[in-house]
């Protein structure tokens, strides 16, 4: 049986991923960061955001922000995890690459998907990241989040919670783990669950 990572890899290759073409917009590109847990299961690494930043305050999210200069967009996820959570680029191992999402704050962003060598050795930057959290994929896979009706500037739109361990994940970052986890929700023996 293929390992979960080589099984997420190729889903990633089959996926056509969504682009927004719209060329005004700022771009941004974030890291689905997953943990191999000591050869089991895959653990997605969340971060949740200081009151500190200028977007999404307080919010649950993936490491991510805007592009640098001419930088490719996977360099800015990279770049941007290293900041925010003290990980070199070389212990990520890029799986691939997800769609684009718009973000409520005006940026287009891109989601790339890594695989972490641990979830130890972090140093997460005081000024971005209040605490850090790891969440089984399978719990994306497996769950449908609640979706509520919410208007923004006379635009209403679904909005997905999820809830885990008195942790609510909501918004943008709970819009593309929804994504991901029905992506590979149809794919079957993905390789989720610890071999037996």
């Amino acid at each position: 049986m293929a390992g979960w990572e080589d099984v997420i890899r190729g889903f990633l290759l089959r996926t056509n991923p969504r682009e927004i073409p719209d060329s005004t917009l700022a771009r941004a590109a974030v890291l689905l960061p997953l943990v191999d847990f000591a050869g089991h299961e895959p653990l997605v690494l969340l971060t949740r955001r200081t009151e500190h930043v200028r977007h999404h305050k307080g919010q649950i999210s993936f490491p991510g922000g805007a592009r640098d200069g001419a930088e490719s967009l996977e360099t800015t996820a990279l770049r941007e995890t290293a900041e925010e959570l003290g990980i070199d680029p070389g212990r990520v191992q890029l799986l691939g690459r997800f769609h684009d999402y718009l973000s409520t704050s005006g940026f287009r962003v891109t989601v790339f998907v890594g695989l972490l060598d641990s979830a130890e050795r972090l140093s997460p930057s005081e000024v971005e990241v209040a605490s850090v959290l790891t969440v089984p994929l399978r719990f994306f896979v497996e769950t449908t989040p609640e979706s509520r009706k919410m208007r923004r500037e006379s635009v209403e739109a679904d909005v997905y919670f999820y809830e885990w361990e008195g942790e609510v994940i909501w918004g943008f970052t709970a819009r593309i783990l929804k994504e991901f986890g029905e992506g590979l929700r149809g794919i079957v023996d993905c390789g989720l669950r610890e071999a037996e």
